[in-house]
């Protein structure tokens, strides 16, 4: 493996870290006793963005396979990955997220563009959203009231 690459899986390792206090927080949400809690996972698969996400992506899953591997983080649920397309655009993206809300997922990571309409929904639905990687420098200034967060 690269340096690069091992340096960038270990940025997203650490980051995905981020899952332990998240799921924590998710407990309030929680479903009907042994129903998975739904977490949205927001990227670029296809288009003309960079696939940082699939990079991400291993990270974010060893992550919750880690999670649901303990039994004293959830309370006997589980957390479920649910991957979606943007194909790099905030239009696919938002069209996503809201499939996804729709689907009772509560919680989001992603997408990989300036995010800001994305938070805006999440926010909107008080769902929280952890962004990887945001072009936009607006991103970290979401009303600290909103849960969403962008880092």
């Amino acid at each position: 493996m690269a340096a690069a690459s091992a340096g960038a899986v270990l940025v997203a390792t650490m980051r995905c870290a981020l899952l332990v206090p998240l799921a924590a927080a998710l407990c309030a949400l929680r479903p009907a006793a042994g129903e998975p809690i739904k977490i949205g996972y927001l990227t670029a698969f296809k288009g003309t963005r960079e696939k940082l996400g699939l990079t991400i992506s291993g990270a974010i899953s060893l992550a919750i396979e880690r999670i649901n591997n303990r039994t004293d983080l959830l309370a006997g649920h589980t957390l479920e990955l649910g991957y979606a397309d943007t194909e790099g655009t905030a239009k696919v993206g938002t069209r996503r997220l809201v499939e996804m809300i729709c689907n009772d997922t509560v919680a989001f990571f992603g997408p990989e563009d300036s995010c800001l309409i994305e938070a805006n929904v999440a926010a909107a639905f008080n769902l929280p959203m952890i962004s990887y990687v945001s072009t936009s420098q607006c991103a970290g200034t979401v009303n600290q009231s909103d849960q969403t967060s962008a880092t």
